[in-house]
């Protein structure tokens, strides 16, 4: 459940059984040619000799116990990391994505976006894509702050990929929320990047809408964005 390497520790945090019958039944499972350990730096690392090893055990376990197992596999990267697991964020997002309903929902989104940003930031835009995709999934629906904030990340993913139409589409799901709330500063600052990238593609009319949209909510406001605005106007 753990993946095909992991840490010694981190098995031995998420096992209910002492230390000896577990490194037991490593020592049983490398005789039987199944896993293979070693040195990583100070840590241990078990590795299974075959991917295809692990998924044909996987799949005597019924849906309802790997889901749980997902989620003990997080809980014991919670305890053994500390405040570090959000360095694990992947890892994190993967288990309590598995996890189901067996996860609680706030979190595993929390996960499931930090790892897409950090994606984002790597330049990962299709594993930044599926990250945001999967977090929304998530997310009971509903119109909310947070919903809005994942749709931006989205459209980001989306535009960074050449998809610009479908980028277009998610960042107007999270104006339109902005604009509802009378969210002036998120307004400007969406708007403002929508009409950059209109204009880009030189699709003018449309610049001119979202600049119409952003000082409508702006309204007599002294702000950055609505000078920007003016300015993409002109």
């Amino acid at each position: 459940m753990i993946g095909r390497s992991f840490d010694f520790r981190l098995l031995e945090a998420m096992e209910q059984l002492g230390t000896d019958d577990l490194l037991d039944a490593i020592d049983e499972a490398e005789h039987a040619g199944l896993v293979v350990s070693s040195y990583d730096g100070a840590d241990t690392r078990i590795s299974f000799e075959h991917e295809l090893i692990r998924h044909t055990l996987l799949s005597a376990v019924a849906t309802p116990r790997r889901q749980r197992l997902h989620l003990r596999t997080a809980n014991a990267l919670k305890d053994l990391y500390g405040d570090g697991v959000a360095e694990r964020a992947a890892e994190m997002a993967h288990h309590l994505y598995q996890a189901g309903a067996a996860a609680e929902a706030s979190e595993t989104a929390r996960y499931v976006v930090m790892a897409g940003d950090r994606a984002m930031e790597a330049a990962a835009f299709e594993e930044a894509l599926r990250a945001y995709e999967e977090a929304l999934s998530v997310l009971a629906v509903g119109e909310t702050r947070e919903r809005a904030e994942l749709l931006f990340r989205l459209g980001s993913a989306q535009r960074s990929l050449g998809r610009l139409d479908e980028g277009l589409a998610s960042w107007r799901g999270a104006l339109s929320y902005y604009e509802s709330v009378g969210d002036g500063e998120s307004v400007g600052k969406l708007t403002t990047d929508i009409g950059t990238q209109l204009a880009w593609a030189a699709r003018w009319e449309e610049v001119f809408e979202m600049v119409g949209r952003g000082l409508a909510v702006l309204g007599d406001q002294v702000v950055v964005e609505r000078g920007r605005l003016w300015g993409s106007a002109a």
